[in-house]
């Protein structure tokens, strides 16, 4: 049974503002083995939200107890480095250390995004090769010398956060929902999917970003009442732009209850807009190019443009300044820029104003508006009926930026009241809470429809011309639709599926995604009795598919079934009704009482009878001349009584039903199939591995390094009560070996990478084979103390008895004499009287 606490959940939210807001959130939490989070999947960092008993949604920290993790992955040599530590690295590795992959999921790698906006727009380049047999893009890592799928190297990250999460919210977190922009391909949310999947990290569902907001500022307030409300929320991430528009509507009943889910209200998605290459990326680039030139214009070097790895690591460490410069600028009007040494040996020192800032990026600045003025048109709604606009991500804090987008509104104030880094992952912690099941939440009933229709068309059918039609399938549809696809097909077919778009020109696009191929189609009808001889003409087929669009958006097909209706006639055997006499004079009103009373009996005759019938239906291995006997008794027994049965033909459809096998095949790019998993998970268990190694090691020479310092100080050579146990030569020896061994860990073989664990053990037991030579006649003159100390004790217990046992006997016999005294002064009076 499920044991369930009430929680009572405070969501404490900083806004931009620096005020503090608190929204009180019932939460039923139930107690079982299985944790969940949302995470918020960001280009330059990725925040992670769990709920924890008597406190509720709780944002998790890292290994350096920050709120937010760096997106970034790296190796050298063995190492691997996830988070700050890759992050801190990428300035002298620039091609080691990758971030932004998130944006390169999925895609292509024919995808023109990859240099148009990931190398020139964001200053991004790697060694990307293309992987053949998926056609999608890898890395090349050159040390060691390894091709990485990008699925690879998220599944690394959603483990490490996994990993930080279960730890902070002591629980394993074995499900997720993860906020992704709203107009990712199938293919594209396959990927996150794949790479959750390789970590064991079960998808409980995907969010876009400004919904999962969305969902937060509904939840945070508790709902609106009985009010009606039209938010907008404005995110401009690290790499892109995305404007969504929504309606809070207040609960409604359905047969006086409200639905379970429901019980703050409705939430609406009317519509969402996205700049894929506006993000502050955007903005760091264009001031790193800037300051790029005038590094140029002061010594002459050129970095725009040259392929050095010098060059390279120069502007990785301009991308840095820059972006630290615009956090600068968004509170003072000027930033100083400084590298010691930038390129060739040259430092750089520049103060940016703020007005040089946002000349360099005024056209960045004005892109912001169309996004958001097309997307409040595309919800059908004016500017006026706005009842709030909120904006959150780390691109909106620039001033002239906000400035924009209030001059495109009329001027009217912005809304700072969601945390903008938190709201997202908060959303999606309690999206995954309602979908796990293990979590009682009050909230909203989501409407949000796929960013695409989905269509399909069936493979030719044999011997016919007529070519097969696309047709709907999902069509504006809510994730977690299911459908189903029924067709009169006697053999082997396949369903192609297709994802349906409107591009900007207006025309509607279809994009094949997955091919569905149905097997043993014939087999299945024929072991259902299809093909048998005299059948009905009535008797119906079909195949039927369940296909469902999950909370994923991914079309998925579920099962097939093979369906045959037969129609069967069979003889019964039926009970006849005796008619009811006519009623006498004076009977009509005995006839008006009883007519509810016959109503009754006529429908308990009518059950009664179909339990007849059905119990000989259910009569088998009669032949017909034991019917036919069972006829001539019966007519014998009209002739006496009257007849009670007769028989009639009656037809009845038998339903026989038999579920058939299939398979599927992704369209280039590819998906990752079951080869592809053994191969990542491969990867990830060899890194494991490793690191464990590193681990144990790492452990095994922090022991020794411990037990050199404990020797010296703290248990033998600078203890008093150890001294008189070491000899001359044993300390001279000890004292040598103890210089050998910590120059070894310092300077040695003992500083280097690769250094097992048992070479670190070995270390250890030469010095304890010296050190357990003085430590056992310290332990043999104490023991031997301590046996004299026994003796002593026990001798001076042992006289303690003898004189308790003397004087106990002298007491007893002085005692006697008194008594023999006493007995003759009696006897001498006794005489006298």
């Amino acid at each position: 049974s499920k044991a369930t606490v009430s929680v009572l959940n405070w969501i404490s939210e900083r806004t931009m503002g620096g005020t503090m807001r608190a929204a009180c959130l019932a939460v039923m939490v139930g107690c079982v083995g299985a944790q969940v989070m949302g995470v918020d999947f960001g280009s330059d960092f990725i925040k992670t939200a769990g709920l924890k008993p008597s406190i509720g949604v709780d944002i998790v920290l890292n290994e350096q107890s920050k709120r937010k993790s760096n997106n970034y992955i790296g190796y050298r040599g063995d190492d691997r480095y996830i988070g700050q530590d890759a992050f801190n690295l990428a300035p002298r590795f620039p091609d080691q250390m990758y971030t932004f992959l998130n944006r390169l999921l999925g895609k292509s790698f024919e995808d023109k995004f990859r240099d148009e906006v990931f190398v020139d727009g964001f200053g991004l380049s790697y060694n990307f090769v293309k992987d053949e047999k998926r056609g999608t893009v890898g890395i090349h890592h050159s040390d060691p010398d390894t091709v990485y799928s990008l699925e690879e190297l998220a599944a690394q990250l959603f483990g490490y956060v996994a990993k930080t999460a279960s730890k902070h919210l002591d629980q394993d977190v074995t499900g997720a929902v993860f906020t992704i922009p709203r107009f990712l391909s199938h293919i594209e949310r396959q990927a996150i999917v794949d790479a959750a999947n390789i970590t064991n990290l079960n998808s409980l569902g995907l969010i876009h970003n400004t919904l999962a907001a969305a969902l937060q500022y509904g939840v945070g307030r508790r709902g609106f009442g009985n009010a009606t409300q039209h938010v907008v929320i404005y995110d401009m991430g690290a790499s892109r732009t995305e404007v969504g528009v929504y309606k809070f509507t207040p609960p409604v009943e359905v047969d006086g209850k409200v639905p379970k889910g429901g019980e703050l209200g409705n939430l609406e998605t009317l519509a969402v807009e996205e700049d894929v290459s506006l993000g502050g990326r955007t903005i760091t680039a264009r001031v790193a190019l800037h300051l790029a030139k005038k590094f140029e214009e002061k010594t002459g070097e050129k970095l725009i443009g040259n392929t050095e790895k010098a060059a390279k690591k120069a502007m990785t460490v301009l991308m840095k300044l820059a972006n630290k410069a615009k956090e600068v600028l968004s509170a003072n009007k000027q930033a100083p820029v400084a590298a010691e040494e930038l390129f060739a040996g040259k430092p750089f020192f520049y103060d940016l104003p703020r007005t040089e800032f946002e000349e360099v990026c005024e056209d960045i600045f004005q892109r912001g508006t169309p996004v958001l003025l097309k997307a409040i048109a595309k919800a059908g709604l004016d500017k006026s009926q706005v009842d709030a606009l909120e904006i959150v991500g780390g691109g909106v804090r620039i001033p002239r930026f906000q400035v924009a987008l209030s001059e495109a509104m009329e001027g009217r104030t912005l809304d700072k009241t969601l945390n903008g880094d938190e709201c997202m992952a908060q959303g999606a912690a309690f999206l995954a809470a309602k979908l796990s099941g293990t979590f009682r939440t009050k909230g909203f009933l989501i409407t949000d429809a796929a960013p695409y229709n989905v269509t399909f068309k069936l493979s030719q059918l044999e011997g016919s011309d007529k070519k097969p039609k696309m047709r709907p399938l999902f069509t504006n549809a809510n994730l977690g639709t299911k459908k189903t696809i029924t067709v009169a097909r006697e053999k082997p077919f396949s369903i192609e599926m297709y994802t349906s778009t409107v591009s900007d020109a207006g025309e509607e696009v279809n994009e094949l995604i997955r091919t569905y191929q149905i097997e043993g189609i014939d087999e299945a009808l024929e072991s259902l009795g299809f093909n048998k001889e005299g059948k009905n003409e009535s008797n119906k087929h079909a195949v039927t598919a369940a296909v469902k669009l999950t909370t994923e958006g991914l079309v998925e097909l579920e099962s097939v079934t093979v369906k045959y209706d037969e129609h069967v006639t069979k003889e019964k055997k039926i009970k006849i009704k005796e008619p009811k006499p006519e009623p006498k004079e004076g009977d009509e009103k005995k006839a008006e009482d009883a007519a509810g009373e016959e109503k009754d009996e006529k429908k308990e005759e009518e059950k009664k009878e179909e339990e007849e019938e059905k119990k000989e239906e259910d009569k088998e291995g009669d032949d017909k001349d034991a019917e036919a006997g069972e006829k001539k008794e019966g007519e014998e027994e009209v002739k006496e009584e009257a007849p009670k049965y007769k028989f009639v033909n009656k037809t009845e459809v038998k339903k026989h039903r038999k579920t058939v096998k299939f398979s599927m095949a992704d369209v280039a790019p590819l998906g990752m199939d079951s080869e592809d998993f053994a191969k990542a998970e491969k990867v990830l268990a060899d890194l494991a591995k490793i690191e464990e190694i590193k681990k144990e090691a790492a452990a095994a020479k922090n022991n020794l390094e411990s037990y050199i310092y404990w020797v010296k100080f703290e248990g033998v050579l600078d203890k008093e009560d150890v001294q008189e146990f070491i000899e001359d030569d044993v300390r001279e020896k000890l004292t040598a070996k103890l210089e050998e061994i910590g120059d070894w860990c310092e300077y040695g073989e003992g500083s280097e990478e690769g250094t097992s664990k048992q070479t670190y053990l070995d270390k250890k037991q030469e010095l304890e084979e010296i050190v357990e030579g003085i430590l056992d006649k310290k332990r043999e003159k104490e023991a031997e103390e301590k046996r004299a100390a026994e003796q002593k004790r026990k001798e001076e217990r042992e006289a303690k008895k003898a004189a308790e046992k003397e004087a106990k006997e002298a007491a007893e016999k002085e005692g006697g004499d008194g008594a023999e005294e006493d007995e003759t002064a009696e006897g001498e009076a006794a005489d006298s009287e």
